[in-house]
């Protein structure tokens, strides 16, 4: 196992996303989301892992009289973006079937604190409850929906208190060894016009 601070892990998944072909702005959005559900003491790795090796195949949730559709597995960034973009707008949304639905809570969880309400997330992987500051209630997951569909809604009733807050976050070496792969794809490679003009910091500098 390795142990990385909620920086490593927002700046780890951020790279990696964008490594592995998403926008510099979704990639932004998914270091964020690590970084939540890290905070939150969830496994976010394993999720990101499989995420990105599959991302470029799913499909981009839209409107269509007034529901949110997809021809296929959602996107769960694509559609955690929506869920944020139309925060206050809904007070319950059903969503088609998103890849790794789990992915979405971050985005359920700024929903939440942008409505100024809490918010119930249930998915095929169990339900959780989101407090108005956005953060993961203490209650254990339950409510599991047997068909594929996500649901997001906003609730009255007052949630547990949060749980507590983690500093820093455990990762399976393999799980690290696949982001770091994507990471380095952000590097631009050495080319012979650099060596050349002695590009980097390999010179001597007096000044």
């Amino acid at each position: 196992m390795m142990d990385l601070s909620l920086n490593e892990v927002e700046t780890l998944a951020a790279k990696a996303a964008r490594g592995a072909g998403c926008s510099w702005g979704e990639a932004d959005e998914m270091g964020r989301a690590a970084r939540w559900l890290a905070r939150s003491g969830l496994a976010f790795a394993p999720m990101l892992v499989a995420f990105l090796g599959v991302h470029d195949s799913l499909a981009r949730p839209r409107v269509v009289d007034g529901q949110l559709t997809a021809t296929a597995p959602a996107c769960p960034l694509a559609t955690g973006c929506w869920l944020v973009d139309e925060a206050g707008a809904w007070t319950m949304v059903d969503l088609p079937d998103v890849a790794f639905p789990l992915l979405l809570l971050p985005f359920a969880a700024r929903a939440a604190r942008l409505a100024g309400r809490p918010v119930r997330f249930t998915s095929r992987e169990g339900a959780w409850t989101l407090t108005a500051l956005g953060e993961l209630a203490g209650d254990e997951p339950g409510g599991v929906r047997s068909e594929g569909q996500s649901r997001v809604a906003c609730t009255d009733d007052v949630p547990s208190p949060a749980r507590p807050a983690h500093r820093r976050a455990a990762l399976e070496e393999a799980d690290l060894r696949v982001l770091q792969a994507y990471a380095l794809k952000t590097c631009v490679p050495e080319s012979e016009g650099s060596r050349i003009r002695g590009a980097g910091g390999g010179g001597t500098d007096d000044d």
